[in-house]
């Protein structure tokens, strides 16, 4: 199966331990078809409705991190179920059916830290986005930018070479990425250079260029 491995997608699947009522046991008459491809795009779709109650170990290998996203070299993709309408059997109504399959989103753009000031306030995320010469440029996103409209966002990000690759949804796909993402690295940020005080205490140099490393 191109998006995921089937034994993958058949222990997350019973990982899940609460099914509403009417994906239980539609859940379960799926499982017994394993070796139906149909069945297992149905049993991804429900699982995508229950994705944060599976492990991490389970859930990176099978989404990637964060669920449903994942970086090529030329592009920021996110996993979609595409729905069409099968032929019908006599006496059968058409039904609906899933077939995930990755959907470029946008150039690509990398999540590297969240940032914030000497006092722990004014929260950024840094990220790097790579131009039309492949061309690296680090962009520090200010917090606000993150809600609400995003034409600030993407002015900031086009600025610095960053295309999308989808305009029906693209505008909203690439600001539900940057909220999705949970980077472990931090950053210090300050308006200009100099010597400053944290909060514990400590006194550290910051440079007007760049981010200090914490």
């Amino acid at each position: 199966m191109s998006a995921f491995d089937k034994k993958q997608l058949i222990a997350a699947a019973t990982t899940v331990g609460n099914y509403s009522a009417t994906d239980e046991p539609k859940m379960c008459r799926l499982l017994e078809r394993d070796d139906d491809e149909k069945a297992m795009n149905e049993v991804f779709r429900i699982l995508l409705k229950y994705a944060e109650q599976l492990p991490p170990d389970v859930r990176k290998p099978l989404y990637g991190d964060p669920i449903g996203w994942r970086q090529t070299t030329e592009a920021l993709e996110k996993l979609r179920a595409e729905q069409g309408i099968s032929e019908p059997k006599p006496d059968q109504k058409q039904q609906r059916e899933y077939a995930p399959f990755w959907a470029k989103v946008c150039t690509p753009i990398a999540v590297l830290k969240f940032g914030r000031d000497l006092e722990n306030c004014n929260w950024t995320t840094i990220v790097r986005v790579q131009d039309l010469d492949s061309q690296p440029h680090i962009v520090s996103i200010p917090a606000e930018w993150l809600s609400g409209d995003t034409k600030a966002l993407l002015t900031c990000l086009r600025s610095h070479g960053l295309r999308l690759c989808n305009r029906q949804y693209g505008t909203n796909d690439i600001l539900d990425y940057l909220n999705a993402v949970k980077p472990q690295g931090r950053a210090r940020t300050a308006v200009q250079g100099g010597w400053y005080e944290t909060e514990t205490g400590e006194i550290q140099f910051i440079r007007f260029d760049e981010n200090e490393d914490v």
